[in-house]
């Protein structure tokens, strides 16, 4: 095993722990991470318990991606100086990515009695909150989240989310819309925007603001299903059966997709293109409730297509 203080002594001479602490800060700020620990770590020697250079540890171990090594010296830094925020607030985030709740949860109730402006406190609560499925208290988190960071599309996104799930779609329109005003990039809010213009019957619209979606992902089938399925729902038959014509060319094998083809094909009398669809639902459909709803369909197909 290869000593992390391997090449620490230059021209025959031990370098002191401050000279060691700088050329950690050189060799991280050049990008090398891993010569970097060595620094730090020779010179934690001399000063295990300092709080600075745990906290250079846990940042370089976070950026090499080792987790658990990184909240190690986090938590060695907070237990000699509790009062450094930013780095309570680097390992909470650590912790709620490693499913440390009970952890996370206690640090985000210190911090926010300590910095209770920082947005990104509630916006950690809120994802508690959405953990425990307080809907509430989700939806008051990331309103102060949205307040104290009016920029970040994010907060007003999972409002608008929340307003959709309960059915309040012009208030989730008006989230949505705040989000992409805040960031037009931010490509998930359009999605979400489209299913909530959808729901107000607001079609033009709605399509317009997918669009923008699906412009940045062109080769996203589920997309085009959703969009599908969001059209069906509302009876705009012409329209769902484009969208998933066109999440079926992206993936032949969307056996979902066959399917919801195949009932807006039989709802619109359309049964030779509904046999067509039904039959590669059953046949990309694993056993189970979608092969036996398509194999059913089947059955119902009228042998001659009537006249309208």
């Amino acid at each position: 095993m290869v000593s992390l203080t391997a090449g620490i002594a230059v021209s025959g001479c031990s370098r002191t722990p401050a000279e060691l602490e700088l050329r950690g800060d050189e060799l991280m700020g050049a990008g090398e991470v891993q010569k970097a620990l060595a620094a730090y770590s020779a010179a934690l020697r001399s000063s295990p318990e300092s709080p600075g250079l745990n906290l250079k540890m846990a940042r370089a171990f976070e950026q090499r991606g080792n987790h658990d090594a990184a909240m190690t010296h986090y938590t060695a830094a907070l237990d000699v100086d509790p009062s450094r925020h930013t780095a309570r607030l680097e390992l909470t985030v650590l912790q709620m990515e490693k499913g440390l709740w009970r952890e996370a949860s206690s640090n985000l109730g210190r911090l926010r009695s300590a910095i209770p402006e920082e947005a990104l406190i509630y916006k950690l609560l809120a994802r508690l909150a959405e953990r425990e499925r307080d809907e509430e208290e989700e939806l008051s988190h990331w309103t102060t989240a949205a307040l104290l960071d009016p920029s970040d599309p994010l907060p007003r996104h999972e409002i608008g989310r929340i307003y959709f799930g309960r059915g309040q779609y012009e208030r989730a329109v008006t989230e949505f819309r705040r989000a992409v005003r805040n960031d037009p990039g931010y490509q998930e809010a359009y999605l979400e925007l489209g299913l909530a213009l959808i729901e107000l019957n607001r079609i033009d619209e709605a399509e317009t603001a997918y669009r923008n979606y699906i412009d940045t992902h062109q080769r996203d089938a589920h997309a085009y299903y959703r969009l599908g399925n969001a059209l069906f729902s509302k009876g705009y038959l012409d329209r769902a059966k484009s969208h998933y014509r066109r999440a079926l060319t992206l993936d032949p094998w969307f056996a979902e997709a066959h399917f919801n083809l195949g009932m807006a094909c039989y709802d619109d009398r359309e049964f030779s293109e509904a046999k067509r669809a039904f039959e590669q639902a059953a046949m990309w459909s694993d056993e189970g409730p979608l092969k036996d709803s398509a194999r059913r369909m089947l059955r119902q197909i009228p042998t001659h297509n009537p006249s309208p």
